[in-house]
C-alpha cells in the first residue's frame, strides 16, 4: 500500500490536517498518516489519495460540478 497523500491549498494549519486525517482514519477503519503536499493549483479545500482512490474536496471541482449542472 502506498502512503496516502493529501494535496491541500495554502494556507493550512496542522489542526486542519489532523481533522482530515482523523475523518479518513475513521472512514477506513485504520490509522492513516498522510504525506502532505501544498498545491497552489487548488483554490481551496483538499484532494486526498488513499489506496489509489481519489477523494476530491477541492473548491475547483465543486465549481466545475456547479457549472456543469447549470449548463444542462
Amino acid at each position: 500500500m502506498d502512503s496516502p497523500v493529501l494535496l491541500i491549498a495554502a494556507p493550512y494549519d496542522e489542526a486542519t490536517v489532523k481533522a482530515i486525517q482523523d475523518g479518513f482514519s475513521k472512514q477506513y477503519g485504520k490509522e492513516l498518516d498522510f504525506e502532505v503536499v501544498e498545491d497552489n493549483k487548488i483554490i481551496g479545500g483538499f484532494i486526498a489519495i488513499i489506496d489509489g482512490k481519489v477523494h476530491d474536496a477541492s473548491f475547483s471541482s465543486r465549481l466545475y460540478e456547479i457549472s456543469r449542472q447549470l449548463s444542462e
